[in-house]
């Protein structure tokens, strides 16, 4: 039978330990949400761009692999936003006040924090682990 796209996606969110699922609505407020406000600033682009290109890469990524591990490779478009935030951050500082800059702080924090799990995830995969939280 086949099933939505994405839907084996939240399929396997719902099935994440709760404090994992709290961090996802983390990410998804500060990298999906929050920018919205921003707009039409190219850092709030930029931000929602990786965000959506990742969700429909997790997407593809849980159709064909399940639920596993290999989700890590999602965020692999947050590396040039990682970068784009810090240089935004550092050379930019005279445009970036108030509102906007606890924003992009607190994007490029959660943005480094997620790519950091990532790197863990991805050589757990590597490594043998398979497990397809859709299977438990």
């Amino acid at each position: 039978m086949r099933v939505l796209f994405g839907i084996n996606f939240i399929r396997g969110l719902l099935k994440m330990p709760l404090h994992w699922q709290g961090w996802v609505a983390v990410l998804v407020l500060v990298n999906g949400i929050i920018p919205l406000y921003f707009l039409p600033h190219p850092i709030a682009i930029v931000t929602l761009v990786a965000f959506v290109s990742g969700m429909y890469i997790g997407f593809m990524i849980a159709e064909i692999h399940g639920f596993t591990k290999l989700l890590s490779i999602m965020h692999g478009s947050w590396i040039p936003l990682l970068a784009f935030q810090m240089i935004t951050l550092v050379s930019d500082s005279s445009s970036i006040d108030g509102l906007l800059y606890l924003w992009l702080l607190a994007s490029t924090t959660v943005t480094f924090l997620s790519l950091v799990f990532d790197v863990f995830d991805f050589i757990s995969y590597t490594r043998g682990n398979r497990h397809d939280l859709l299977e438990s």
